[in-house]
């Protein structure tokens, strides 16, 4: 939720608190956040699209909601739960017409407070449009190559990817699935009135340093 704040809301962030590593650790891009929803009461939804949607997110399909990043569909309702709202969202529908948004207990499935408006934002830092897949299937077969996946075990990750499947470590793929990573430094304000303390630059250059031997560990050990 900070991410979505600082790119979303700049004007109301006083301060950030952070540490070398995370200064130092590549970032989903801002752009990640424009792929969301945003729903109003009483206009009209293109209720496909907006589950297809989150397929893609990295929502997962349950027959009850009650955790964050996933949602259900029981006729003209859909329940979702954003893991960047406190509470899940209960979507009431009548045909293409959104006729109630409402925040609901996950515990007690009972409805609560009725919203005038919503965003949902995805649950995974990897959206699978179609644009995406399209892209990411050569970059996949590349790393493949370059690491020696057998093609079996290859040809199931990208099925998964085709599938609108987050399987389990997608996110160590991440590069892959985005046209580029930002820093953190990307969601910072900027302006005269801003302005940037640290302890140490060369604390900053030690995580760095720890990051890339990190990766450079996990290429040998792949290959």
């Amino acid at each position: 939720g900070a991410l979505y704040r600082l790119s979303r809301e700049p004007e109301r962030t006083r301060a950030v608190i952070t540490t070398p590593h995370a200064l130092a650790r590549k970032q989903v891009p801002p752009e990640l956040f424009a792929a969301g929803d945003y729903l109003v009461a009483r206009e009209r939804v293109d209720r496909d699209r907006l589950l297809g949607k989150l397929v893609a997110s990295g929502y997962n399909s349950v027959s009850i909601v009650e955790d964050p990043g996933t949602f259900c569909v029981r006729g003209g309702i859909i329940d979702v739960y954003s893991p960047y709202l406190p509470r899940p969202i209960r979507i009431d529908l009548f045909g293409d017409e959104i006729e109630s948004l409402r925040t609901f207990d996950p515990a007690t499935q009972r409805n609560l407070d009725e919203l005038e408006d919503a965003v949902l934002l995805p649950a995974r830092e990897i959206v699978l449009s179609d644009e995406v897949i399209g892209r990411s299937t050569g970059a996949l077969d590349q790393l493949g190559d370059e690491l020696g996946v057998p093609s079996k075990k290859l040809r199931s990750i990208k099925e998964d990817v085709q599938n609108r499947i987050h399987f389990f470590g997608i996110e160590s793929l991440l590069p892959l699935f985005h046209d580029h990573l930002a820093s953190l430094d990307a969601y910072l304000p900027r302006g005269e009135n801003v302005a940037y303390l640290s302890e140490s630059d060369e604390a900053i250059e030690a995580a760095s340093a720890e990051i890339h031997a990190n990766a450079e560990l996990g290429y040998a050990e792949a290959t």
